[in-house]
């Protein structure tokens, strides 16, 4: 059957570790801090009762805009 959870995954780029894996959940929502960064809560994955805020920064402000897309509309 076909699953409507989604996560947010990033990896490193030359090994491919796994540097973040959270849940997209109930009120998940993206805050632009510039046009080529943005801010999310994740859960803490040692901790998974706590949430962290994330800062993710990208080379190309498109790729943010896709991840944005893919995530739903944000907040600016």
């Amino acid at each position: 059957s076909k699953s409507d959870k989604r996560r947010v995954v990033m990896r490193t780029e030359a090994t491919l570790r796994v540097v973040l894996n959270t849940p997209v959940f109930e009120g998940f929502a993206l805050d632009r801090a510039t046009d080529r960064s943005v801010r999310f809560q994740g859960i803490n994955l040692e901790d998974e009762k706590n949430y962290c805020t994330f800062l993710a920064r990208f080379s190309a402000k498109s790729d943010l805009d896709n991840l944005a897309a893919c995530l739903g509309e944000t907040k600016e």
